[in-house]
Formats: C-alpha cells, sequence, structure tokens
C-alpha cells in the first residue's frame, strides 16, 4: 500500500499497531447526538464510535475501496439541493465528509467497487422468520 496523496512523491504506508495506531479524529460527540436524534438502529456501530473511542474495522470487507454511483435520472435532473446539501455537509467548520483529494487516488493500489450498475439479489429475513427477496 502507497500513500499517494501527493502523486509526485508516493511513500509506502506503514501497517497500524501496538507502536503505531490507528489516528482516532472520528467526531465522537457528532455520532452520539445523531445516533439519538435519529434513533439510529445500529447500535453496535454508535457503540463503536461513541464508547469505543473509534471506528473498528473489524468487520469492514471493502477496505481502500473506491465506490463510484451513477444516481438515478431524477437526481441526475435536480441537483441543486444535492449540491447545496452535499456543500453544507462538506464545509471544513463541520468536519464531516472530504468532497476528495483531487483526480489521483490517494492511496495505491485501489479497488473499485461498482454500484447500480448491475441487477442484484438480495435476501431479507423478516422479524417472524420468512425470507423474501428483493431486486438491487
Amino acid at each position: 500500500m502507497w500513500d499517494c496523496r501527493d502523486p509526485a512523491s508516493c511513500i509506502p504506508l506503514r501497517p497500524s499497531g501496538i507502536d503505531n495506531p490507528v489516528a482516532d479524529d472520528v467526531n465522537c460527540d457528532f455520532f452520539a447526538q445523531e445516533g439519538s436524534a435519529h434513533n439510529w438502529p445500529d447500535a453496535e456501530m454508535l457503540r463503536q464510535i461513541v464508547d469505543g473511542g473509534g471506528v473498528e474495522g473489524r468487520d469492514s470487507r471493502c477496505e481502500f475501496s473506491t465506490v463510484v454511483t451513477r444516481h438515478h435520472g431524477g437526481l441526475r435532473d435536480n441537483i441543486g439541493p444535492v449540491a447545496t446539501s452535499i456543500d453544507a455537509d462538506a464545509a471544513p467548520a463541520r468536519g464531516w465528509i472530504s468532497t476528495g483529494h483531487g483526480q489521483h487516488l490517494p492511496f495505491v493500489p485501489g479497488r473499485g467497487v461498482a454500484k447500480n450498475c448491475v441487477s442484484k439479489e438480495k435476501y431479507k429475513v423478516s422479524a417472524d422468520g420468512v425470507i423474501s427477496s428483493v431486486t438491487k
């Protein structure tokens, strides 16, 4: 893995561990407040962020992925409200999301994950144990 945030000077990444812990820059108060305000159903995720001192990647299957998603026509035709919302979320004072690092991948190798390009069958189990499928 290489850190290529400066494409003219890529450097190898140093693995995290006891001597090199992952920096914890997650705004725990934000997630506690928003999780409570919206009654977020993923209690384990909130526990990891708020009580655990940061997000743990133990259950992640898509580390270092770049996701390119094609949105539906209604969104593309009415991008104004979405752009306003993204600009507000990406405001530096909010410290919530990043709009990216430019035209180069910040880390390589990269792995692309295509979304909304191919139909995929997903299955759900209801509270009473009934299995149903939905095409995504």
